[in-house]
């Protein structure tokens, strides 16, 4: 195998055991979410985290995969800085105006998508949740267009070891639902 296939080989057999060991985690803590949520619950998490992806689509979500075209077209590692920081100073500012917009009308798009504005706070955390996610998208378009992989890996199973803990804290010590 040349070089380049190996790194693909390599690159792939990483990815891929992370996505193995968080949809393993997520199968594991299935039993634990059917107990503790409610249909309902499941409905309303399913149409918040929906509509925040297609309100994170317009704040430009898919512009960090410029990083991927521009990167490698630039000819010095000045030009290819000034492609990341530019991304993500796009980002940033894009998510930050649409997801405080999104907090400050979360009233009436509770209304619209449930009928009544009493989930108006979960619509307001998910929104802060989706502009500190704008932190990871260019970091991590940077990492996979730098071959880090491993590096990748390594971050979203620390993500996920957080995101496990917190669940558990919530659904089952504190039984938020």
């Amino acid at each position: 195998m040349s070089t380049g296939t190996q790194g693909i080989v390599r690159h792939t057999l990483i990815y891929g055991l992370g996505t193995l060991l968080q949809k393993g985690v997520s199968f594991l803590m299935l039993p634990l979410y059917t107990r503790l949520l409610t249909p309902a619950d499941y409905g309303i998490l399913a149409l918040i985290d929906m509509t925040l992806d297609v309100i994170s689509i317009g704040a430009g979500a898919q512009l960090a995969y410029a990083i991927f075209r521009f990167y490698h077209k630039a000819d010095t590692e000045a030009e290819r800085r000034t492609v990341v920081s530019t991304v993500f100073l796009a980002l940033l500012v894009s998510y930050s105006v649409i997801g405080c917009l999104t907090m400050l009308f979360a009233e009436p798009l509770s209304t619209m998508l449930f009928g009544s504005p009493d989930r108006a706070t979960l619509i307001r955390v998910a929104s802060g949740g989706m502009i500190s996610q704008c932190l990871l998208i260019v970091p991590f378009a940077f990492l996979q267009v730098t071959e880090r992989s491993t590096t990748i890996t390594t971050i979203l199973l620390a993500k996920l070891v957080l995101q496990l803990g917190l669940n558990i804290l919530f659904l089952v010590g504190l039984r938020t639902g």
